[in-house]
């Protein structure tokens, strides 16, 4: 028996070995991929006819690319950044101004401040909701202040307890 014998027609008998045109074209296709969305078909292949690429290879490359990206001919999908400077900024400008509306509605009653404090907290999971498809960043900052405006106090009386633990002078109840 023969090592073609086996194969029935349905290809080779041995391995394929790449070529080195194979991996030239591997390359330009990772370029391709890298870039798409990035920059026009037309301008991705000119930059890859002046790097010396043929037009067989750029559209060998370009199938190969293809055939990685999305299978539906859906628009690309937009790339959101968040800017951490603005996500920062407006999680401790948040977490300020509750504790300030918490502060001064406490000065003219105590319900009052719990009411401005579940009312502030809503809000702001509110606000995220809303804006977390058309302001990310914006949107994440506020977030974070709703979590951060939650742990800070909580977070403020484990350590409390904690001093008073070790120093010893944790109330006795009676």
């Amino acid at each position: 028996m023969t090592e073609s014998s086996g194969q029935s027609g349905a290809g080779p008998a041995r391995p394929i070995v790449p070529s080195p045109d194979d991996d030239r074209v591997a390359v330009l296709a990772a370029y391709l991929r890298s870039n798409q969305g990035r920059f026009t078909d037309e301008a991705l292949a000119r930059a890859a006819r002046d790097a010396g690429y043929s037009d067989a290879e750029l559209t060998a490359a370009a199938a190969l690319a293809a055939g990685s990206w999305q299978a539906t001919d859906a628009a690309p999908v937009a790339i959101r950044r968040t800017n951490r400077g603005v996500v920062a900024a407006v999680a401790i400008a948040y977490v300020v101004a509750l504790y300030l509306a918490i502060t001064f509605a406490g000065s003219m009653s105590s319900d009052l401040s719990g009411i401005v404090a579940l009312a502030g907290l809503l809000a702001g999971v509110v606000a995220w909701v809303l804006l977390r498809g058309e302001r990310p960043s914006l949107a994440q900052g506020i977030g974070c202040g709703v979590v951060l405006a939650i742990a800070i106090p909580i977070v403020a009386v484990v350590v409390i307890i904690g001093i008073c633990i070790v120093a010893g002078t944790y109330p006795s109840g009676g």
